[in-house]
């Protein structure tokens, strides 16, 4: 039999007539994304783009396999440095490919133009197998990794030219919001509409999940100061992704990135707490939940008319949690 990395040589030959090689997942993967930010970011701090290195002095991959992204502080806080784990990266691949399985192309009059190859059964046991995998232990080295999710050279040439743009866009999306982090540490008076937006819109809205969580009071200030900042920087990340594309369609691409990947982990939280009575991403003093990430997002892509594929993500994603 053909292997899978020849099956996938042969299919990208036919569909994109690509020569493609094999290659391991290095710093070289976040590159492309992250040269396409600089100057975005070094706009909107009010500096020259060969001045950035003052305050993001590294990006890189990290070898940890959580699902997170990191801004620490250098050189007595007068410097950053950006991580994103590689556990991430191929969490967004994985649950990727998961729901662009059973996206089909349709043309004008909603007529089906190009068919997917997976069924429904087979999208609900990968996916019980790569949330299983996920959850069975969060250190795990290699579990979620050598779990087999969907199989590239399954996808129709439509769905892998899509999944390429989510992921590039989904990348950008969690490099852009450490970035955010980093414009407000170091220019907060260049974000000030985003915070003062975010921050009125929060204090009429988080009463609730004090009751939810139970803070205690002395802890109630510190959960709404460090959620202002989170959902801030996920508005600034959305906004400089926004200003990488001029196309309105591509644009759309690119709400719908940040939207799936709260969403995938929107939906691993539920499943574990199916299985565990527990969640993990989901209502701490330092991260506000998922659900009012995705709120925060949609209030703003919605009067940018750009939720059109996020809710084709939206209704995959609860179809999935509702069978598994």
């Amino acid at each position: 039999m053909m292997s899978y990395f020849n099956r996938l040589k042969k299919k990208f030959k036919k569909d994109f007539n690509i020569d493609i090689e094999p290659k391991v997942l290095d710093d070289d993967s976040l590159k492309i994304r992250i040269d396409s930010l600089m100057p975005h970011v070094a706009k909107k701090m009010g500096i020259k783009y060969d001045k950035l290195s003052l305050f993001v002095n590294n990006i890189g991959l990290n070898k940890d396999l959580t699902i997170n992204a990191s801004l620490a502080p250098t050189n007595k806080r007068e410097t950053f440095q950006i991580s994103i784990n590689r556990g991430l990266i191929l969490f967004i691949y994985k649950m990727l490919l998961l729901l662009i399985s059973r996206m089909e192309v349709v043309d004008n009059d909603n007529k089906i133009i190009e068919k997917t190859s997976i069924s429904d059964e087979e999208m609900i046991r990968v996916a019980k197998r790569l949330m299983t995998a996920f959850w069975t232990d969060l250190n795990s080295k290699d579990t979620f990794i050598k779990t087999i999710g969907i199989e590239l050279f399954k996808l129709t040439k439509a769905q892998i030219e899509l999944s390429a743009s989510i992921q590039h866009y989904a990348e950008c999306f969690a490099i852009a919001h450490e970035f955010g982090h980093a414009i407000i540490e170091k220019c907060p008076g260049k974000v000030q509409l985003e915070f003062y937006t975010v921050s009125a819109a929060l204090e009429s809205r988080i009463n609730p999940f004090f009751e939810i969580y139970k803070f205690k009071e002395r802890e109630k200030n510190e959960v709404l100061n460090k959620w202002t900042i989170e959902l801030t920087a996920d508005l600034i990340g959305l906004k400089l992704c926004l200003e990488l594309v001029d196309d309105d369609i591509i644009k759309i691409v690119v709400f719908a990135s940040a939207e799936f990947t709260f969403l995938m982990m929107y939906m691993l939280d539920i499943f574990r707490e199916k299985k565990t009575g527990k969640r993990y991403f989901y209502g701490t003093i330092s991260h506000p939940p998922l659900e009012l990430r995705l709120e925060f997002l949609h209030s703003y892509a919605d009067r940018l008319e750009l939720l059109q594929l996020g809710k084709s993500f939206r209704q995959l994603s609860e179809y999935i949690i509702s069978k598994v």
